[in-house]
């Protein structure tokens, strides 16, 4: 709509499908970098490099190998081409950015939950500065998340307009209602502390805890914490596709077999063209396959059913899927997806499920209260694994400073296109009619004037500067043309 692209910091513009269908990226699969002049792709550093989906290469395996083979992303373009619709395909960040605005997004759990973190990091890769950050200046209650079995690593992402995208690592359902106890460890449970100590209200928190949760640990379906979190959500656990007879890592192996494993498809399954999953009669492990095996017909009959929970559907989507696992220290596993691959499509589902169920509205913060907000949030940085070797991203002004003429043209070109979102129609809308019987004399409210002026004005300033640089790297290149010219002549 006009109003959510007015709200949206950076401007996007909607990509044409037949502009896709002929071979150019979405957004979501990394379209942003190779469709537009951004800033935040050319600054370096382990998150600029790591969401360049391999154009940019990180030089650290545990990072590399977590992006798709050229055969794999050959693979996922042309499925993608094939059975995705024109929605997904032409999803811009500023879709979802509406309900992430001034909150924040908590994305609790395992590996899963991790690599939808990683693909939201990478899809608002331009809404942020590029550092990790711990998710309080509560060292209490950074502690009691860190000392979690698993590494909590309770670590945030800082965005424009007061947001954020947070990570918490915990593995299994009793780490997130706690009390937990590990050997000599002992502690509260991730909820609580978030509850009493760092989160709010209006935040949004998705959680995954299945992988870790065989048949004999089923407790995460039992807890309730709805009524806690108003904002919340549960994530499907995704498909595996090992070479047992319905995909899944036999709890024999636990131990006993590591990688590298054949990934192979699961007998007899089929993905519709609906999305919906069809198996061949007469196998009852199929069969449960169609129904998301296990842990998903708990978490449906559990959390969705008895407690009203929502839970993103990213199953079915992964159930054919086997060509696109990624590899490890010790090889190809069959459990995680490539970038860009499945993860890519549970940030379109989480967008589609936080239409579906809108999280509460914000309540008006004053100033004095935004600032609480924002003193409340950590502001040590904090490296992620192997960033050090990596290394930190550049200060903007030392890429705009390095970008050639036609890039620093390109990027005023779109504050100018920012510029005009903020008092224009938008690209899609600008087709439709205008409706008749609307009163052109309607006042627009004095703090609604003053915001736009003030967001005209910041842009105007960036305007102006990266136009104050076009000049001076003009003006270098005439005095550098005017001395290699004297020098030619025998001047001096």
């Amino acid at each position: 709509t006009t109003s959510t692209l007015r709200s949206c910091p950076v401007y996007y513009k909607r990509q044409e499908l037949e502009h896709i269908q002929d071979g150019r990226d979405p957004y979501l699969f990394g379209g942003i970098y190779k469709e537009r002049p951004c800033l935040n792709c050319r600054r370096g550093g382990l998150w600029s490099k790591f969401c360049s989906f391999g154009t940019q290469p990180t030089g650290q395996p545990h990072w590399d190998q977590q992006i798709c083979s050229a055969q794999q992303t050959g693979f996922v373009k042309s499925t993608l081409r094939l059975k995705q619709g024109p929605e997904m395909l032409q999803l811009t960040p500023c879709d979802l950015w509406p309900h992430l605005r001034g909150r924040t997004l908590w994305v609790i759990g395992d590996s899963m939950a991790k690599d939808l973190y990683r693909a939201l990091r990478c899809f608002l890769i331009e809404f942020q500065d590029l550092h990790t950050y711990y998710a309080s200046n509560n060292y209490t209650a950074m502690g009691l998340l860190d000392n979690i079995p698993g590494q909590g690593q309770p670590w945030c992402a800082h965005m424009m307009h007061d947001t954020r995208l947070c990570q918490i690592h915990a593995v299994q359902g009793h780490l997130l209602a706690g009390p937990w106890q590990q050997g000599n460890r002992s502690g509260p449970g991730v909820l609580p502390v978030l509850l009493e100590s760092i989160a709010r209200p209006d935040d949004i928190f998705v959680v995954h805890v299945g992988l870790w949760h065989r048949r004999s640990r089923p407790e995460v379906c039992t807890n309730n914490f709805a009524g806690s979190f108003p904002n919340w959500f549960f994530m499907e656990t995704p498909k595996q596709h090992f070479d047992s007879p319905d995909g899944d890592f036999d709890e024999a192996w636990v131990g006993a077999r590591s990688g590298p494993f054949i990934c192979q498809p699961v007998p007899g399954v089929a993905l519709g063209p609906n999305g919906s999953v069809a198996a061949q009669a007469g196998s009852e492990q199929v069969a449960a396959v169609v129904h998301g095996t296990w842990r998903n017909a708990a978490v449906h009959s559990v959390l969705e059913r008895q407690y009203g929970m929502p839970v993103l559907p990213v199953y079915n989507s992964t159930v054919t899927a086997w060509e696109y696992h990624r590899n490890n220290s010790q090889g190809r596993e069959c459990s995680h997806y490539c970038f860009p691959s499945a993860p890519q499509l549970w940030v379109w589902t989480l967008k589609k499920s936080l239409d579906a169920h809108p999280p509460q509205a914000l309540q008006q913060a004053n100033a004095t209260q935004k600032k609480r907000k924002r003193d409340s949030w950590g502001c040590a940085k904090v490296l992620d694994r192997e960033e050090s070797r990596v290394g930190l991203p550049k200060p903007k002004h030392a890429v705009v400073e390095d970008m050639p003429n036609n890039g620093l043209q390109q990027l005023r070109q779109q504050q100018r296109r920012q510029q005009a979102s903020s008092t224009d129609e938008p690209d899609q809308q600008q087709q439709q009619q205008q409706q008749p019987g609307i009163d052109s004399s309607v006042r627009v409210p004095v703090a609604q004037l003053q915001h736009m002026q003030g967001a005209l004005q910041r842009l105007h300033n960036q305007n102006k500067y990266l136009l104050q640089l076009l000049r001076q790297r003009r003006r270098q290149q005439r005095q550098a043309r005017l001395v290699a010219g004297r020098r030619g002549t025998g001047g001096t």
